[in-house]
């Protein structure tokens, strides 16, 4: 068969999905959401739960996998606001697109996700969208395998957005998982094999093909919805989507020296994978850093409210006698003599940095709990380290 006919074979191997959506939207209540996917408010089942690190949430309605929590907040002027938080894993997704989407006629994700724009403005606030390619092969061989580009990624010829970071689970064997992009990255990448995943599960769809590779995208907060808006404001494909903001953003080398080459080449398989997509990045206008969502957390989760209450108690001499001797000093004494756990430190030390606030690490390190010790001395570094390559920077621009 000539070249160009086995890539259109290959090509016709290659399937879109949403494998995971979840959204927020303030304002309405269930019966509206029900309304607009059209399935009557008596086929979910109702209870008590609660959503971690939103207290407010503290019921549930779930039909054949689609998950919705409903609950009221209090704003910062004292309104009550409805709200509602879409909770639509994998297999929920699945359901939506082989069931209601042929119910009510709908043809692709993008339609579906316009129409909720529509409905509901800008009240919706997309939390969450996975997007990914499977490569299923009944016959031959997938593109490649994550094996296959962790050769590039364990030599430094790879890039994703100007990051080099990366993490791998498993084996070639036992099934791998490649991890592009840092653990609290908002576009995180996996590439794994779907098929030793299946076969690990003892599923049959596993033994029907001879390669499934499925290279997915975790898209979180203002990267989801910057990422929908490009899908749905623009005459383009599920696929050619994901392949454009691939092609875009993630390289795989074939020259160990390609950070010297004008237009270095790259890994063939990957390319011949992306095929003719137009590349796309997105662009996000606020950067939602590791220590915001701690806040964030702290606001929503309740803590702030934990706080309070232990506040009111302490003033009025009301502390439960069992506490411990350390908290019965008072709020600002606890507070004081509170070390911060080595993650948070990280985090603080992360946005000083980026804020040029050198002059109170020292502070943030010489409060930080590390019984080893080894961790505070590695963040020492760092942040000297970071200090003087900024230093160098403005000398060499001035």
């Amino acid at each position: 068969m000539p070249q160009n006919g086995k890539q259109i074979e290959k090509q016709a191997n290659l399937s879109a999905h949403v494998d995971w959506l979840n959204f927020r939207i303030d304002d309405v209540t269930f019966s509206d959401l029900a309304e607009f996917l059209d399935i009557p408010e008596s086929f979910f089942l109702g209870q008590l739960d609660n959503l971690i690190g939103y207290q407010f949430y503290d019921q549930s309605f779930t039909f054949s996998d689609l998950k919705v929590y409903t609950g009221v907040f209090v704003d910062e002027e004292d309104n009550e606001h409805t709200s509602i938080y879409a909770w639509f894993s994998g297999h929920a997704c699945t359901y939506l697109e082989q069931v209601e989407f042929v119910r009510l006629g709908i043809k692709t994700w993008s339609e579906f996700l316009k129409q909720l724009k529509v409905k509901f403005g800008h009240k919706i606030d997309f939390r969450r969208i996975d997007l990914n390619i499977d490569d299923q092969v009944s016959e031959g061989q997938a593109y490649f395998k994550p094996f296959d580009l962790l050769k590039f990624v364990e030599s430094d010829r790879f890039s994703y957005c100007n990051s080099t970071s990366y993490s791998v689970q498993g084996t070639d064997k036992s099934g791998m998982t490649l991890y592009l992009g840092a653990k609290t990255s908002s576009k995180q990448i996996r590439i794994y094999d779907k098929k030793a995943e299946r076969l690990a599960k003892l599923e049959e769809d596993g033994e029907l093909l001879e390669a499934w590779t499925r290279t997915e995208i975790q898209f979180l907060r203002e990267a989801a919805n910057a990422v929908i808006e490009e899908y749905i404001n623009n005459d383009i494909t599920l696929l050619d989507l994901i392949k454009g903001y691939l092609k875009c953003n993630v390289h795989f080398y074939s020259s160990e020296n390609w950070k010297n080459e004008d237009t270095p080449k790259e890994f063939r398989p990957w390319t011949r994978f992306l095929g003719k997509s137009a590349p796309f990045t997105i662009h996000i206008e606020r950067r939602d850093t590791p220590l915001n969502q701690k806040f964030e957390w702290l606001d929503n989760g309740g803590a702030l409210a934990i706080t309070k209450a232990y506040k009111l108690l302490d003033d009025n001499n009301l502390l439960p006698k069992d506490l411990s001797s350390r908290m019965k000093q008072g709020l600002d004494d606890t507070i004081r003599y509170k070390g911060y756990p080595i993650d948070l430190s990280k985090k603080l030390v992360a946005y000083l940095i980026e804020n040029n606030r050198f002059d109170l690490i020292d502070d943030v390190i010489s409060n930080t709990y590390d019984p080893f010790k080894n961790e505070k001395k590695r963040l020492k570094q760092l942040a000297e380290d970071k200090r003087i390559e900024k230093a160098s920077k403005y000398l060499e621009e001035i």
